[in-house]
């Protein structure tokens, strides 16, 4: 029997111990496990179902798992961890729907599952409680922050009620209607409770208010700014009218103070058109802290004075700057003095009384005008318009002596005009330089002209002052004594400027000079003409008046300019060139050979051609000089210098071909030189006694005799071919022909001898494989013809066929070389004898 339950908790119930749980779970199981056998006796023919696996259920599948579960829930609800506590019931609502069979068979199963059902309501209602608790503190929480922002709003709308706002006022307002806001945004959720829908329309409300107070604020501080940065360039103008130098940096200091000021009703004029602009909001600037309204009219006040006293200010300047004005150029006039500086005077002083009178003209209409102040002029003490009259007054006063200062002045010009001439007199006279003093006289002349041509119109103008003098360096004139002064000098002026001319052409021409010419010329004077000739020039100073007996004088130079005779210089050069002549013929004369005669003439050519040259010229321009008739010892004897120059050219064309010839005679001197060599190789192979170094030099002398014969026939058909020139070789004095023909029978010679110098070669080195009697016998005998090898020694067969009656030699050796009785040597066992043949 299961004991009854025990109550562990508020509706919460476990069994009474784990025993009883164990004893009625193992009474469940034999039920189960019979009601399983008479299943199977009743289906013989049924398959056998599989063994089921024996299901074991752990603590927290229980009932008594499901409990702890329970209890662990009720902690979490009781502390309001509500993620926590559904976590859990939803364990135990897992546990109690998956609870196996042996479970649900516990008596207190269905207890527990509506112990879970009812904490699952009760989980509900908590979670709900909760909602609403925290959602009436939210809403408290948003009405307390909201009155506190009106607090804070309403205590800075009172102080802003007697002054303007500043950037903190306007930050603290800009931070109420963010709190504000802000407040809103996160109420939205309350907007269905009817106690936070209230409070919301009251708070947006005041919301507004303090929007709208913010844009004020805003709208103070920009205003204050655009009209306070006018104003502020207003007052600094002003102060820069005291601190003016000068009566212009005054008035340009009034006229900024003035615009500025105009500025700030410009900038109050723009805030104007604004739709929140109100006339009674205040601004504070330099003026004070006034309304929008007062400031601009304070401006508009301000720029009025400014102006008006910039224009009171610039009148009195340029009344002022009129009396300057006239001041100088009158005085000026009144003072007199020279014709031009009285003209001069006048003509300023009439121009400036004109544009006194326009100018007063002007200032009287001025805004700033004060017309019954008086000034102290050069014309005295008068106000604005008595100035006005005696400007007027004065100028026709001047205008009148004009004419007649314009004429002293013409003469006056004239005066200085002479005076300039004449002191250009006076200094010409002291300089050096002819070419300056050449332009001076020049000028002098022209202002001697000048002169005469100036004061004889100004003498007969309309008007003329014939008396009126002035002072020159040549005195007090009038116009009258000015043309005759400056007629009096014009002809020794005309003089100075002849000599001057011809000092400068003297000048000129001494640039041109060189060396003794420049003496000459100094002395001489400038040559009639110059006659250039080659190598100088020859000064020529024809007489100008002709007579029978005159000679014109003559001076000769080199080109540097050194006096010069020049038919001496020119027997100098041909001297010269004759002795360069003989030179080089004595040098073709004496050449040892061809090379050198080569040399000799092709250095002979040049100097032949340079006599046709030096003496081919016969005027006495391109050879000052020439004498045809002078006579020179040559090379080719007594020659006169007109036969000389054609002596040289023949000559030169002579030589010249005898070029090719010479050439042919060195490639002949070289084939004389090569056949040389060769013969003195020959003869001493003839005395040498060493076989190999005898064989080399029969070898070289063999190759140099055919080279002789073969260049020997190249030479035969070459250019220059001269068939009766001789030269000395080693057989004697010979002509081509003769020098082959020794090569020839050299060559046969020099055969014959290599021949035998070959033979004793190869004896020599037979000889040295010989041993002991061997030695003897080839030395002796010479070559063996053929060679038997026998059993331990062999023999040597000397060929006799070519003598009559005479059979061939046989000499028999041994091992050792020792000569032995040819029956003592057999021959070799089943084999021919071998033979060993000499060549």
């Amino acid at each position: 029997m299961i004991p009854s339950p025990v109550d562990v908790g508020e509706n919460l119930y476990v069994s009474p111990s784990r025993a009883s749980i164990q004893d009625f779970m193992r009474a469940s199981l034999l039920i189960v496990m019979v009601a399983s056998v008479g299943g199977c006796a009743l289906l013989q023919k049924a398959q056998t179902p599989a063994p089921k696996a024996e299901v074991v259920e752990d603590e927290e599948s229980g009932v008594e798992g499901v409990g702890r579960i329970l209890k662990e829930f009720r902690k979490q609800l009781s502390a309001k961890s509500f993620d926590e506590a559904t976590r859990l019931i939803l364990r135990a609502e897992k546990s109690v729907k998956n609870a196996s069979d042996l479970t649900r068979a516990h008596p207190d199963f269905e207890d527990i599952a509506e112990s879970v059902s009812r904490f699952r309501q009760k989980l509900e209602v908590a979670i709900e409680e909760d909602r609403i608790a925290r959602r009436e503190a939210a809403i408290d929480d948003l009405i307390h922050q909201a009155e506190g922002a009106e607090r804070q709003g309403s205590t800075l709308f009172s102080e802003l009620s007697v002054r303007v706002p500043t950037v903190d006022d306007v930050t603290a307002l800009a931070e109420i209607v963010g709190t504000f806001t802000a407040l809103r945004a996160e109420g939205r959720k309350f907007e269905d409770q009817p106690r936070y829908k209230q409070h919301a329309v009251d708070r947006d409300k005041q919301a507004e208010q303090f929007e709208k107070r913010l844009s004020q604020a805003r709208w103070q501080l920009e205003a204050g700014k655009a009209v306070g940065s006018r104003i502020d360039d207003a007052y600094n103008a002003a102060m820069a009218v005291s601190k003016a130098e000068s009566s212009a940096e005054r008035i340009v200091a009034f006229q900024k103070a003035a615009d500025d000021f105009s500025g700030c009703v410009t900038a109050v004029t723009d805030l104007e058109g604004r739709g929140e602009y109100q006339d009674t909001w205040l601004i504070e600037t330099r003026l004070g802290m006034h309304s929008i309204g007062k400031t601009k009219k304070l401006c508009t006040e301000r720029s009025g004075q400014a102006r008006r006293e910039g224009y009171k200010l610039d009148w009195h300047n340029k009344v002022l700057d009129v009396v300057e004005a006239i001041a100088a150029p009158v005085t000026r006039a009144h003072a007199g003095g020279l014709a031009a500086d009285a003209l001069n005077a006048a003509e300023a002083a009439a121009k400036v009384l004109a544009i006194c009178q326009t100018t007063l003209a002007g200032i009287m209409r001025h805004p700033g005008a004060e017309s019954r102040k008086s000034f102290a002029t050069v014309l005295g003490k008068l106000n604005m318009a008595q100035l006005q009259t005696a400007c007027a007054n004065e100028q026709g006063r001047l205008e009148k002596t004009l004419p007649t200062l314009r004429w002293r002045q013409s003469l006056e010009e004239v005066g200085g005009r002479l005076n300039e001439t004449k002191r250009s007199m006076d200094d010409t006279q002291l300089l050096d330089d002819a070419e300056k003093q050449v332009q001076n006289w020049r000028g002098v002349i022209g202002g001697l002209k000048e002169c005469i041509e100036q004061a004889q119109r100004i003498a007969s103008e309309r008007g003329a002052e014939l008396s009126f003098n002035v002072r020159t360096e040549f005195g007090k004139l009038t116009a009258a004594g000015m043309v005759k002064e400056c007629s009096r000098q014009m002809p020794l002026a005309k003089e100075k400027l002849t000599e001057a001319t011809r000092t400068v052409q003297l000048n000129q021409f001494l640039k041109g000079c060189r060396g003794d010419e420049i003496a000459v010329a100094k002395r001489e004077g400038i040559p009639t003409k110059i006659q250039d000739v080659k190598g100088g020039r020859i000064f020529v100073y024809e007489k100008q008046e002709r007579t029978k007996n005159s000679v014109n004088k003559q001076f000769g130079f080199d080109e540097v300019g050194k006096r010069i005779d020049f038919r001496l210089r020119w027997l100098n050069e041909v001297g010269s060139v004759v002795s360069d002549i003989n030179r080089a013929m004595q040098g073709i004369a004496g050449a040892p050979n061809g090379t050198d005669a080569l040399k000799a003439t092709e250095a002979a050519l040049p100097v032949l051609g340079n006599c046709a040259l030096v003496l081919k010229a016969k005027d006495e321009e391109e050879s000052p000089g020439y004498d045809a008739t002078a006579v020179f010892t040559t090379a080719f004897g007594k020659v006169a210098a007109g036969a000389l120059a054609e002596k040289c050219g023949t000559e030169r064309v002579r030589r010249a071909q005898s070029m090719t010839g010479l050439k042919w005679r060195i490639q002949l001197e070289e084939l004389r030189d090569r056949v040389g060599d060769a013969h003195t190789e020959f003869e001493r192979a003839k005395v040498v006694q060493e076989v190999a170094e005898r064989v080399g030099k029969l070898g070289s002398a063999i190759g140099g005799y055919t080279e002789c014969i073969e260049r020997s026939e190249g030479l035969v058909t070459a250019q220059g071919y001269d068939k009766n020139l001789k030269v000395k070789t080693a057989f004697g004095e010979q002509t081509l022909a003769a020098l082959a023909k020794s090569c020839q029978t050299q060559l046969k010679s020099a055969g014959k001898e290599l021949d035998k110098a070959m033979a004793d070669k190869k004896l020599e080195d037979f000889v040295r494989t010989c041993k002991a009697d061997e030695i003897e016998v080839v030395r002796r005998r010479g070559l063996p013809t053929r060679i038997e090898d026998r059993v331990g020694g062999r023999i040597f067969v000397f060929d006799t066929s070519g003598k009559q009656r005479e059979k061939d030699k046989r000499f028999a050796f041994d091992d050792k070389g020792n000569r032995v009785d040819e029956k003592t040597l057999k021959s070799k066992p089943a084999e021919t004898p071998e033979l060993q043949t000499i060549p």
